[in-house]
């Protein structure tokens, strides 16, 4: 026995030996506002090697967004695995495989391609970078033999989706050019992910047939960006499209369909009483939609606004199903803000005001049976009117930061959702409703570094 715990310790002490940092982070917060009382607890273990990166972490939360299965028995609690991943670095190259927290080629609340919402699905990224030029190639999986019949009924395809970016340094300044496949009838499809060539050129090939169709008809979206970071000064500009009436030059006299694009742009200037930001974006109506019911190729999560609950449902919010802008389509947002240090506490206060109009993640073209002339933006009476002011506050102490978070909530006409008129799924559109709520958030940080 003695040489059993021998050879454990050994081995122990060999593996520790070529581990570089070994921590864990430990976030505990409570939320109160005008209507719950809500807590929760993350905890994730990051593990570095020299040339090998393991991550994991859940949280345990009481807010009611998913279902716990085993009733009562966690006293309302659930339990939800966040990361889970193997990254691999290779000097400039780097391979991550797994669950980890996804994220845009810019940086911003209004990021176009991915949101800046944390996410972490199933995922695997191949991303090159050296002092001229970066490469990022990203797969997604999104839905996988889903089949659920009560409360609701709701039967997915397999779908999958990957993101592309390419891009040149010059010295401050950074221009890239980014695009998305989205797909059903597989879960992954290896020539998208594993080839540097454009998806679009990909998708012309093997849905026109080589000499056989291979796939389904799949759904395409590009853009540029630039961004400009000098002296933590940064400026950037970003569009996606996701369809263009290219009627308009080429054949003025014939239908004009709707453009479906989106843009973005801001920055933050770092001044000598702290940092000052400011953000715009927009989409118009339908863009990030399917073209039709039947291929539901749509850039979310999940083709459906209604998710079940146990033996209830509940609106799935477009925060959290939209993969890349997190409002959506049909939306213009603007937020402004200061950030800087104010008795000995980082600081940050600021305001958002979002506007929305009608979206869909499943009923394309809405109560429409086919797309209408013209490009749409807000054009519709109520829209929902969404304001909110917002004071961040933390202060570390060792290895420790606590972290207090209020929020004054304004919203008028809330999106609700209503079965379309023509059959294909719910669309959520400006409702009566008018909501004020006070949000408080209080919280401690840990991070423990066992091993440095």
């Amino acid at each position: 026995m003695r040489h059993v715990f021998s050879r454990i310790a050994f081995t122990l002490l060999f593996v520790f030996s070529y581990i570089s940092t070994l921590s864990i982070d430990i976030n505990t917060m409570i939320d109160v506002d005008l209507t719950n009382f809500q807590n929760k607890l993350d905890i994730s273990v990051l593990v570095d090697f020299e040339n090998l990166t393991m991550g994991a972490g859940m949280y345990l939360s009481n807010d009611n967004l998913y279902w716990n299965y085993l009733g009562s028995y966690y006293f309302g609690y659930y339990f939800q695995p966040t990361t889970g991943y193997v990254g691999l670095k290779l000097k400039e190259l780097k391979i991550i495989l797994g669950k980890s927290y996804l994220k845009d080629a810019i940086e911003s609340p209004y990021s176009l391609f991915i949101s800046s919402e944390p996410k972490t699905p199933l995922s695997a990224t191949i991303e090159y970078e050296n002092s001229h030029f970066f490469y990022k190639s990203l797969w997604i999986g999104l839905t996988k033999q889903i089949r659920v019949e009560k409360p609701i009924l709701y039967d997915f395809p397999d779908r999958g989706a990957n993101y592309k970016c390419y891009g040149i340094k010059i010295g401050a300044l950074r221009i890239g050019f980014q695009e998305v496949a989205v797909y059903t009838g597989r879960f992954f499809d290896l020539e998208y992910f594993a080839s540097p060539v454009p998806n679009f050129f990909i998708q012309y090939a093997n849905y026109s047939g080589r000499p056989f169709k291979q796939g389904t008809n799949d759904n395409s979206m590009m853009g540029f960006f630039f961004d400009y970071f000098f002296h933590e000064t940064y400026a950037y500009a970003q569009i996606l499209i996701d369809d263009m009436n290219m009627n308009r030059f080429l054949y003025p006299e014939s239908f004009q369909n709707p453009d479906k694009i989106a843009w973005s742009l801001g920055g933050y200037l770092k001044t000598s009483f702290g940092k000052i930001y400011a953000y715009h974006a927009g989409a118009t109506k339908y863009t990030f939609e399917p073209f039709s019911h039947d291929n539901p190729y749509g850039y979310v999560y999940f083709p459906q606004t209604i998710a079940p609950l146990g033996n209830a449902t509940r609106v799935v919010f477009p925060e959290e199903n939209y993969i890349g802008f997190k409002y959506g389509e049909n939306t213009l947002a603007f937020m402004v803000g200061w950030q800087g240090e104010f008795s000995e506490m980082k600081t940050e206060i600021g305001a958002e005001y979002v506007l929305s109009g009608s979206k869909s993640y499943n009923n394309p073209w809405h109560e429409l049976k086919n797309f209408p002339p013209g490009t749409h933006l807000l054009d519709e009476n109520p829209i929902e009117k969404n304001f909110r002011i917002f004071l961040n506050v933390e202060k570390t102490l060792g290895f420790m930061t606590l972290f207090g978070k209020l929020n004054l909530h304004w919203i008028s006409n809330k999106l609700e959702p209503i079965q379309g008129s023509d059959g294909e799924g719910y669309i959520l559109v400006p409702g009566d409703e008018n909501l004020f709520n006070i949000s408080i958030i209080l919280g401690i940080s840990a991070n423990l570094k066992l091993w440095k």
